[in-house]
Order: C-alpha cells, then structure tokens, then sequence
C-alpha cells in the first residue's frame, strides 16, 4: 500500500507539478496508516487484504491478524485506551475533513 501511495505522490508531484487537495488527501491516507501501525499494532493493509481475498492473510509483522494465540495482559486494551483511540480516529478525521464540513454548515 505504500509503494502504491508513493507511486501516486510521484505522477502527482514529480511528472505533473500537481499540488491540491489529492496530495494532501493522499499524505493523510498515509500518515493515518503509519500512525495506526505504530501507535495501536493496527495493520490496516492486513484489514484490507482479508476483506479483498479469499484466503486472509499469513505473514503479518507481529502476528496481529493470528487471534488464536494467547494474549498476555498488556497486549488487551481497556476502556481508556479504546477511549483514546475512538478520539485519535475522530481528531485525524476532523483535520482531515473539518474544513469542508464547516464550510457546508456555515456558508
């Protein structure tokens, strides 16, 4: 997924000189799966994967996506953690999109 979002950045920026909204659009994307990968173990191309084929996917770093083995304590979360990763999901939503929003309600 990153090689393709990088593939995309260069026709974007290097080969056509565009700069907008895609780009930003396309570094958001980006940063949110990077920060979601680092900060809660999430991989969402593993997510994407499984949802795309048949067969799930076997070679996750980690081993997030094998539910079956055990957890130790620290790897659970509890309601404050959940709490605080519902409001990173809605804080990165909100910088991404909070403009447009408040320009239909306001204009």
């Amino acid at each position: 997924m990153g090689f393709v979002l990088a593939l995309i950045m260069f026709y974007l920026v290097v080969l056509n000189n565009v700069r907008g909204p895609v780009n930003i659009l396309v570094c958001a994307s980006c940063l949110g799966l990077l920060f979601f990968e680092v900060v809660f173990g999430i991989y969402v191309g593993c997510k994407i994967y499984n949802l795309c084929h048949k067969q799930e996917a076997q070679y996750c770093p980690g081993g997030p996506c094998d539910l079956s083995k055990a957890r130790i304590s620290i790897q659970s979360l509890n309601l404050a953690q959940k709490a605080i990763f519902a409001l990173s999901v809605l804080a990165l939503l909100y910088l991404i999109f909070g403009d447009i929003v408040e320009f239909f309600i306001f204009n």
